[in-house]
């Protein structure tokens, strides 16, 4: 009897397609609200471009993404967050003389939190997608769209609309002295299903995609200017079904991250270094005896390591900047490896005392293999605008 399944080129594309999905709710260590903190709106734009150069050849991509987001408390101890973004999508293909489009809104997300439980060291969550972003794409704005998803690329939104999602966290902190704090999160997401085209093979499916389960522990540490985290995150997913039959399931995965930072100058400036490993186990899918589990591990490793640094040089203006390196390992056909840098910097800017604008720009360079086991070689720019006005 067959106990391992190879994927089919749907499979694969579907499964792709999922992987890119950002996480619809993220399970956080720190229970504690902010007291006082006004309302906010934050306004940001993003503007980015791609040259993919494979076989010879170079095509472009190109994103602008436009995320609004809404802070309100609500009450003593509970905050309400509200965003959605705007996003325009396109590619120029080797030889092409015009480019392939798609735009529209993303989904509507609606946060609450409520922090005012066991002496505001609990902390609960409540996270709701609502799917009011486009939907209905066309064959060719669905390859558009999957354009977005390589794992070597660092893009801003691959994605416009899913089905109704539900989330929900707990957060709790221990003092364990008076500079080591425990943190424990758990978070549980229920998606809902929704049909969606299949980027490269024109075909509409029903999709319900699998829940997912986890389980955060982070180990804080506070001393002086110094400070440190040490976090590991495990999550599970459930059996995704396509056109109600059960097709496959994403295997487990595992993240460890420690975080350093460390004030100077009086609290003036700042260095921070970052260090993190996401690997996720074998997936299943369908196979002659139903779900079973994957011939090879289509997922690779990542590994990725962060160091930055701001000052700020008068009471208005503060410089920071960053260098980051991700190192992609192949899965289990010795595809899909890549070596991506990035390099950013940042001015910010504090208008008034109740507005702040950040101006940056972000280089970024990489070399690797695709799925396809092409070698690929990537370039990026980006420049982005960020605005906080609180009232």
């Amino acid at each position: 009897m067959n106990r391992h399944a190879t994927p089919t080129p749907l499979m694969r594309r579907i499964l792709l397609f999922l992987l890119a999905s950002p996480l619809y709710l993220a399970v956080g260590t720190d229970a504690q609200i902010l007291p006082d903190t006004p309302p906010s709106v934050a306004v940001q734009v993003y503007s980015q471009s791609w040259d993919i150069e494979s076989d010879g050849a170079t095509s472009t991509i190109q994103q602008s993404v436009v995320p609004i987001g809404v802070y309100v408390p609500l009450a003593d101890g509970l905050e309400a967050r509200v965003s959605t973004s705007y996003v325009i999508l396109s590619r120029r293909e080797a030889g092409a003389t015009s480019d392939d489009e798609v735009s529209g809104l993303s989904d509507l997300r609606l946060n609450l939190n409520y922090g005012r439980l066991l002496n505001g060291r609990l902390l609960l969550g409540l996270a709701i997608g609502l799917p009011t972003g486009k939907l209905e794409l066309t064959g060719q704005e669905q390859d558009v769209v999957f354009d977005f998803v390589a794992p070597d690329l660092s893009v801003r939104a691959n994605r416009f609309s899913e089905g109704f999602n539900l989330g929900l966290t707990a957060n709790y902190a221990f003092m364990l002295s008076e500079t080591l704090t425990l943190g424990l999160g758990a978070g549980l997401v229920g998606r809902g299903a929704y049909e969606t085209g299949i980027p490269g093979i024109g075909e509409i499916v029903d999709l319900q995609p699998g829940s997912e389960a986890t389980v955060t522990a982070a180990l804080n540490y506070t001393s002086g200017p110094s400070f440190a985290r040490f976090t590991t995150a495990v999550t599970g997913y459930g059996v995704e079904q396509i056109n109600g039959v059960e097709a496959f399931q994403l295997g487990p995965r595992v993240q460890l991250q420690a975080s350093f930072r460390r004030l100077f100058a009086g609290g003036a400036g700042a260095v921070m270094l970052d260090v993190q490993n996401l690997f996720q186990s074998t997936n299943s899918s369908l196979g002659s005896g139903g779900l079973v589990e994957d011939d090879f591990n289509a997922n690779g490793n990542y590994l990725t390591l962060g160091l930055g640094a701001q000052y700020q040089i008068t009471r208005r203006i503060t410089l920071g900047g960053s260098g980051l390196g991700r190192i992609i390992g192949a899965n289990g056909q010795d595809v899909g490896d890549s070596n991506v840098f990035e390099a950013s910097g940042v001015l910010g800017v504090q208008v008034t005392p109740a507005a702040v604008i950040d101006l940056g720009v972000r280089l970024v360079q990489g070399s690797g293999t695709g799925f396809a086991g092409e070698e690929r070689a990537i370039s990026g720019v980006e420049a982005f605008a960020r605005s906080v006005i609180r009232f």
